[in-house]
């Protein structure tokens, strides 16, 4: 823990020190030597943006194959955000979705809001806004918050083929649980969705949040 906190520290400059990605590699290596899977995943992603010269995306990928084959769902998780932006390794929506699907099979509630995302998209495969409907509520039951804000964002996105009622207690929901931060941020945002419901949809939607 020491090591990888290290790693941290010398890749972000936390202490107010010049960034140092090399000294940051070579933390992280003693943390993934010393047992710690997560380790893999700041290597990986300090090897694929390049932070120590030109990028090196096979690298970056066998550091994330290295951490998933030891059973880090954290891993696991950031090697699907990668395949699936292709920022640092090359995309692939297969092996993003493949990835999410293991994830929310061993219940993994990130994850089962990811594949939600993906459902939704049509991201390799086709559009499914019922299934990723059911799979944001099973994230939310989870108590994955964020998950409620994004099945609200995609009851907003489709109006002509969802109910705008059930969006706004996806909005109900994550305002009462969210953090101040996250309130900030998500209640313009359902206002502009959903503030033009009547008052009867209102009202309609406050008694499903609650059953959520």
């Amino acid at each position: 823990m020491a090591a990888f906190n290290l790693g941290v520290t010398y890749n972000l400059g936390d202490l107010g020190q010049t960034p140092d990605p090399q000294r940051s590699v070579d933390y992280f290596r003693v943390a993934a030597e010393r047992g710690d899977a997560s380790a893999y995943r700041e290597l990986a992603i300090i090897y694929g943006s390049g932070d120590l010269g030109s990028p090196d995306p096979d690298e970056a990928l066998r550091l994330f194959q290295t951490g998933v084959d030891l059973g880090n769902e954290a891993v696991k998780l950031e090697l699907a955000y990668a395949r699936r932006s292709g920022e640092i390794i090359p995309q692939d929506f297969a092996i993003a979705r493949q990835l999410l699907t293991e994830l929310a099979d061993a219940g993994n509630a990130e994850g089962m809001a990811n594949l939600a995302v993906m459902m939704e998209l049509g991201e390799g495969a086709q559009v499914d806004l019922e299934a990723a409907d059911k799979m944001y509520k099973a994230a939310m039951d989870l108590g994955f918050i964020e998950s409620a804000y994004l099945a609200a964002w995609m009851f907003a996105d489709n109006p002509d083929q969802l109910d705008p009622v059930r969006g706004r207690a996806y909005c109900i929901w994550a305002l009462s649980r969210g953090t101040a931060d996250q309130v900030a941020e998500w209640e313009p945002k359902c206002q502009g969705w959903f503030g033009g419901l009547d008052q009867t949809e209102q009202k309609a939607a406050q008694r499903l949040a609650t059953s959520f």
